[in-house]
């Protein structure tokens, strides 16, 4: 696959496959494996219907807005921010119905033109702080 090809497959990803777990589902491989801070690796399709049931619970108002998708051979590498708004439990944070914004980076590589891996690193204390579970520093 092209790079351009690749850069596609992400883009619809993220911003139709929030929502979309067919879509979701049919651009990863069987094998696929999701890191993300702080979390166990979530692998194949059933660690990618946990982490969008996970995500909707939370946020059933996703939306990432992406700045920038670079790519080289297999790899797409995205500076997205994601949006939307804590309507329902969020690990042990219960809904708190703020509006949030969150920056962070995803390095994607695929194989055949799904992703077969995904290393994201992202605002993790931004969001515990916008939704009120830890302090927000002193200005």
């Amino acid at each position: 696959m092209s790079v351009e090809s690749n850069k596609e497959v992400i883009r619809r990803y993220l911003t139709e496959g929030p929502t979309n777990e067919e879509l979701a589902l049919s651009s990863l491989t069987e094998d696929a494996v999701y890191y993300d801070p702080g979390a166990p690796p979530s692998v194949g399709h059933e660690g990618q219907k946990r982490r969008t049931a996970a995500l909707l619970t939370a946020f059933p108002d996703p939306q990432f807005e992406l700045h920038e998708l670079i790519g080289e051979g297999d790899q797409v590498v995205v500076r997205w921010t994601f949006r939307g708004t804590h309507q329902g439990p969020f690990g042990p944070i219960p809904a708190t119905g703020k509006e949030i914004s969150m920056s962070g980076i995803t390095i994607y590589t695929l194989r055949d033109g799904k992703i077969a891996e995904a290393r994201s690193s992202f605002d993790q204390m931004g969001m515990m702080q916008q939704l009120g579970a830890m302090p927000a520093p002193p200005r």
